[in-house]
């Protein structure tokens, strides 16, 4: 498949997941997305560095908000890094984070085993007055001098 065939599968891919959601198509939702599926955890100013080579005239306010719309919706979320900055990871199903100590460095981490034992854990130990809906751990790691 030649590059340009897999961005207009890419696209069609990205009107189907906002047209399920309800969310009103434009040609700026649709590429902040694109930018989403090419880069890791990105921050919102690498989205927007990205977006202004092809969009030169893109308002960083436009950016920002096409993001907490989307995280808004559900199909976005923001995740906090050890530095305190906001980055957004496209991945909404189930999964944690490892986050490296005074670094950038932000990797996915899924556990099967670890999920079943928190579900576990508050369906016996519930939070009085709420429902737990979801968990997702940060799980802030260093560098090991033992390698």
């Amino acid at each position: 498949m030649s590059l340009e065939e897999e961005s207009m599968r890419n696209q069609q891919e990205i009107i189907a997941l906002l047209a399920s959601k309800g969310i009103k198509i434009t040609p700026q939702r649709i590429a902040v997305c694109e930018i989403l599926s090419r880069l890791d955890h990105p921050y919102a100013d690498e989205i927007l560095s990205e977006l202004i080579k092809s969009s030169p005239s893109i308002a960083k306010g436009t950016v920002y908000s096409i993001l907490d719309f989307f995280c808004q919706q559900g199909i976005l979320h923001k995740v906090k890094t050890s530095n305190g900055k906001m980055r957004y990871d496209p991945i909404t199903e189930g999964h944690h984070h490892v986050i490296e100590e005074g670094s950038d460095k932000i990797e996915d981490y899924s556990n099967e085993e670890l999920n079943t034992i928190l579900q576990d854990y508050f369906a016996e130990n519930p939070i009085p007055g709420y429902e737990v809906e979801e968990i997702k751990l940060q799980i802030q790691v260093k560098k090991s001098t033992n390698n």
